[in-house]
Formats: C-alpha cells, sequence, structure tokens
C-alpha cells in the first residue's frame, strides 16, 4: 500500500472512533518521520494515561517535525499556537514566517493570511502588495472564507 492510500484508511478508522487500530496502520510511517503521519497522530492519543497537557506537547512536536519536513498543514497549525501562546511563546513574527512557509506549500487559508501580510506590510513581513493581492485573489478562488470579501476591500484601496 502506497502511504497516501494508508493515511486515508487511517483517517477512516479514527473517523470511526478505531484510533489503536489506525495507530497501528501508520506506526511504520511514524517510525519512517512521513511528514503526514506525523501531521495525523498529532490529532489523536492511544494513550489513556496521557494528559491533556501531555497531548498538547506532543501534538506540538509532532507539529513542528512535520513542518520541518514541508509538511504546510502542519505548519498552519503551529500559527494558531504561536498566535494565541498556547502551550508555547507568543511570536507574532515567527507567526508570520510560518505563514509564508504554509502559504509557499499550497496551504490555502495561509495564502489569504500571508497576502494580506505583503499587501499591508504587517507582522515584519516586507510589504509587496501585487504580490500581497496575487495570493488574496489565490485564496479567493479556491474558496477561502472571507478572502473575495478581503479582495474586494483590497481592490478599493
Amino acid at each position: 500500500m502506497d502511504d497516501d492510500v494508508i493515511i486515508a484508511k487511517a483517517q477512516e478508522l479514527l473517523d470511526s472512533g478505531s484510533a489503536r487500530e489506525a495507530h497501528l496502520l501508520i506506526q511504520p510511517l511514524l517510525n519512517a518521520s512521513q511528514p503526514d503521519a506525523l501531521f495525523l497522530y498529532s490529532t489523536y492519543s492511544v494513550d489513556r494515561n496521557e494528559s491533556n497537557e501531555e497531548f498538547e506537547r506532543r501534538s506540538i512536536a509532532l507539529l513542528t517535525k512535520a513542518s520541518t519536513l514541508g509538511h504546510a498543514g502542519a505548519t498552519f497549525v503551529l500559527t494558531g499556537y504561536y498566535d494565541s501562546g498556547d502551550m508555547v511563546l507568543m511570536d507574532k513574527p515567527y507567526v508570520a514566517q510560518l505563514c509564508k512557509r504554509a502559504a509557499d506549500g499550497g496551504h490555502i487559508t495561509a495564502k489569504l493570511i500571508h497576502g494580506l501580510d505583503l499587501f499591508y506590510g504587517a507582522n515584519g513581513i516586507r510589504q509587496e502588495k501585487a504580490m500581497g493581492r496575487r495570493l488574496v485573489e489565490e485564496a479567493a478562488q479556491d474558496g477561502v472564507d472571507g478572502a473575495l470579501e478581503r479582495l474586494q476591500e483590497l481592490d478599493s484601496r
């Protein structure tokens, strides 16, 4: 079975409440540090003794590793932690860099956020209005909630 099929099957198992079975299925991928498997494992627990805090710490570590390996979804999820300061130190400039990396990796919501940072020159990102508008437009074309309205705002400036 190829990795994508294994991940899809594991997601189906998780959706049906079979976390242990899903975990066993992706274990070889986890051992190989496969980014999609790391990202998936960041979303569930198989240890009944794992506290919420332990789960969050493990999740952040897995997301960080998957992000380092180029997983755009993991990178975008990390922005939420660093934006809120939940379980990590709040770091707005780092959030902007994570959003850029996720957008560069094709994450559609990150395109909207990074596009706005570029357009306005916000959060430590150098202003590049044309590039920012293009990313917001891509997000709107991809159906990101609120992107079309933001694009209209940019065009009215």
